[in-house]
């Protein structure tokens, strides 16, 4: 076991005592391989509002972006986690992203997910939906161990799904904009991207559709990314 998940267990053991948990989602770093996440020239963090119980604890589950089928929608889920992830690669790399080598990896075999954790605002299992006065609420309370938890995945991209507001109101640690934002931003403090988007799981949303979208949301990052990598 590696000290990455030593760690993150350490966390979730005082994190549910403290706060009284009786269930628990064990998110984080996905893939069990925690080296090669920290190796990574672009490490990204999806924040997410909650889990539904199949998902609670994917840290070390060696997901890829065909990972998950336990609900009806969570094929779209792990999809655009891995089309995120790819085009955020590509962009920082200083290429153009390409649908078509996005698919062509997804299709064979899924794409990698190696550079990517994930955290939910509530850990409480057993709601697939959260209003945004609960998720404040949660955000509000475990605000210090929320931000340990993103601290120890050490990220340089956030990307808040949904949850922009949240993040920079109760949540973050940095200097970023309060409110809805738009636009990405850059947090001076923590000197990380922070990426405003929409959920993976989002019911009208369009994969082919919304490949465009991010790739165009995300080229102001152009400088931001030459300063990561």
């Amino acid at each position: 076991m590696s000290d990455y998940a030593d760690e993150a267990n350490e966390l979730d053991e005082r994190w549910k005592a403290d706060r009284c948990y009786d269930s628990f989602c064990h998110d984080g770093i996905i893939n069990s391989d925690s080296e090669r996440y920290f190796e990574s020239n672009v490490r990204i963090l999806f924040l997410l509002k909650d889990s539904w119980d199949d998902f609670y604890w994917v840290r070390g589950g060696d997901f890829t972006s065909r990972g998950g089928s336990c609900k009806p929608n969570s094929w779209k889920f792990w999809r655009m986690l891995g089309m995120w992830t790819y085009v955020i690669g590509r962009l920082a790399s200083g290429d153009e992203p390409d649908k078509d080598e996005f698919y062509e990896g997804h299709n064979d075999g899924g794409y990698s997910l190696d550079n990517v954790a994930y955290v939910n605002i509530k850990k409480e299992l057993g709601c697939s939906s959260v209003g945004y006065p609960v998720l404040r609420g949660f955000a509000r309370r475990d605000r210090d161990y929320l931000n340990e938890q993103i601290d120890l995945c050490d990220p340089n991209v956030i990307v808040c799904c949904g949850t922009y507001d949240i993040y920079a109101r109760y949540i973050c640690d940095g200097d970023i904009p309060c409110g809805s934002q738009s636009e990405p931003v850059w947090d001076s403090v923590n000197e990380r991207i922070v990426i405003d988007w929409c959920h993976p799981s989002g019911k009208f949303l369009s994969p082919n559709t919304n490949f465009g979208e991010f790739v165009e949301h995300c080229q102001q990052c152009a400088n931001w990314f030459e300063d990561l990598t």
